[in-house]
Parts: structure tokens; sequence; C-alpha cells
């Protein structure tokens, strides 16, 4: 995403913001900001003033408008003269032409309450919406009270990770108004053929417990060189994640890796303890249950050789 969006563009237009639980409409759009004001002489304690700050989309709107042909003033703003502009829409059609367009990227949009981040701008976004388009929308906005539209020549580009549980409540008013590209594991993008293999089965696998959206990204491995790397990088990075995704459940953890009673270097173990103690503990667990823990050699691994014994049978490599 970087490489196909953020790359491309100068750094003056290019807005980037990540979206988390406690971001608001006043951090987005616009809202008022508490200033101290500056102390006179004799004066033991400072005034609060509040003054309106534009937030990021804001911002970026006034430089798509200023890009487009609209250079602001001491009275008026960029996007204020391309608002009252009767000829707005063939410049914003010139501007898309010659390609003059500004990106807005949004991490993790769907990690804010995006209903009340965009407030009343949620329609505004629609390409039909935008200024100078055939329906094109103008509001007045709640703090400054000063006309507000999208121009036409933004662009608005959001992430997600679909293994999000929140992704499941991402607001529909969101989902009517972007266009959706899915971007799976590339394994081209790994160069060491065993790690590429290895995440292939790994991937595999999962989409068969679980589903395609919560397969692992190719990113873990792309640096990998060595059998050590591909094992520091299963143990740190995926096994937690395995972890989250089956929760208290370590016989499916151990079906991802194929871990089997036969092979010695297993990432999960039988938990002795814990089976012995469920045969004495009053509970009602069925005498059948298995009782698995993470393998104390894991942390021992710091050679090739004792990596390669633990990650081979993952993908049955021969010896």
């Amino acid at each position: 995403m970087q490489h196909e969006y953020i790359d491309m563009f100068e750094k003056e237009d290019c807005f980037v913001t990540t979206f988390h639980q406690s971001f608001s409409y006043e951090e987005f759009v616009e809202g008022l900001k508490p200033v101290l004001a500056e102390k006179t002489a004799g004066d033991k304690s400072s005034d609060v003033k509040y003054k309106i700050e534009k937030g990021i989309f804001y911002k970026a709107c006034e430089r798509a408008a200023k890009i487009a042909g609209y250079e602001p003033t001491e009275n008026e703003t960029s996007l204020q003269k391309c608002i009252a502009d009767v000829d707005r829409s063939t410049k914003m059609q010139e501007a898309i032409k010659e390609n003059k367009i500004v990106l807005l990227c949004i991490d993790e949009i769907n990690r804010a309450n995006v209903s009340a981040v965009f407030g009343d701008l949620i329609s505004l976004i629609e390409p039909s919406k935008r200024i100078g388009k055939a329906n094109e929308m103008v509001v007045k906005l709640p703090y400054s009270q000063k006309d507000f539209a999208v121009p036409a020549n933004l662009m608005i580009v959001g992430t997600m990770n679909t293994a999000d549980r929140s992704i499941q409540l991402l607001d529909s008013a969101l989902r009517r108004r972007f266009r959706f590209e899915e971007l799976l594991p590339d394994y081209a993008k790994i160069e060491n053929a065993t790690a590429k293999l290895i995440l292939q089965k790994i991937n595999a696998r999962i989409r068969c417990l679980l589903d395609k959206d919560h397969q692992i990204g190719h990113s873990y491995f792309i640096d990998a060189k060595t059998d050590l790397d591909i094992f520091n990088a299963l143990k740190d990075c995926v096994i937690p994640l395995l972890e989250e995704y089956f929760y208290n459940d370590a016989q499916k953890i151990r079906q991802i890796f194929n871990d089997s009673k036969e092979y010695e270097n297993n990432f999960y173990i039988e938990d002795e303890e814990a089976k012995n103690a469920s045969n004495s503990v009053l509970n009602d667990y069925d005498d059948e249950k298995p009782f698995y823990q993470l393998n104390p050699k894991l942390s021992g691994v710091e050679d090739e050789k004792s990596a390669t014994d633990f990650i081979r049978h993952i993908a049955s490599i021969p010896e």
C-alpha cells in the first residue's frame, strides 16, 4: 500500500493518519482547542481561550482545492474560493486530468466510530457529491459556520486488517462509499523457498480451520534468509498470533504446525503435569482431554541445525 499510494505523492500532497477508539470529529474535521493566554505583569494565572483548529481531513481538502488552482487570500481560503467559483466543475476536471491529486490515507479505518468521526460529512465523500459533480453537496460546519465541501481531486484510501473482530462492526455507511480491494499474502515477495513453502502450508491449514481472512501476511518472512530466521519469525510472531486465533485450543495450533507424537521437535508438547493433575482434581474435564504446552526447548534454539529440526516437519521437508 505504501509503494502503490503514499510513495507516489509529494510530501505536501499526502496526509496520513491512524484511526483509533478515541479519534473524534474535532480531530478529523475541526474543533475547539484550548489556548493559554500570555501572562501580563502581576498576573498569577493565565486565562484559557479557545480557537477553532482544522483537522487533517479539512487540511487535505484545503490542499486539494489549492493545487486545483485556488490560491488562498487574506480573507478567503482555497476551499472557500473553490466553492464560490461558478467554473469549479471545469477546474476540478482539469486538475484530475493533470493528475493534481491529494491523498488522504486512513490506516485502521475500522478502529474508530466512523459515524462520529465523519459526522455530517459522510455523504460528501461520495464521488457524485464532490465539488463540481452533478449532485454536489455543500454543508455549513458547526464550529466555524463556514461552507464546506470535498474536492473531486481528493483521493481517500483506508486500510484495515480483515482478521480484526472490529471489521464485523464496520459502519455500513462507510461500506457503501468505498470500493474494497482485498490484499492477500503475496508469496512472490518471499525469496527464501523454505519460508515461502512453510507460510503457504500454514495459511492453507488456517483457511481450513478458520477462513481466508485470518491468513498470515508475508511481511514476517520477507527478510528471512536462514532457517534460524524462519524459526524466530514463527516463535516470536506467528505463535502469538495463532494463540490469539485459537485461544485455549493448542490442539488446533498443533495441526497448523503439523505436530505429531512421532516427531521429537514439536512446537507444542504434552503437558504431563497438567494431565496428572487432572486425575486428582474434582472437575468436569473429560478424561480424554489433551493437555499441551509450548515446548521449553524453543527458547534454547540459537543455531541453524536446531532451527532446521524444528521447522522441517511443518511443510514435511525431507532431510
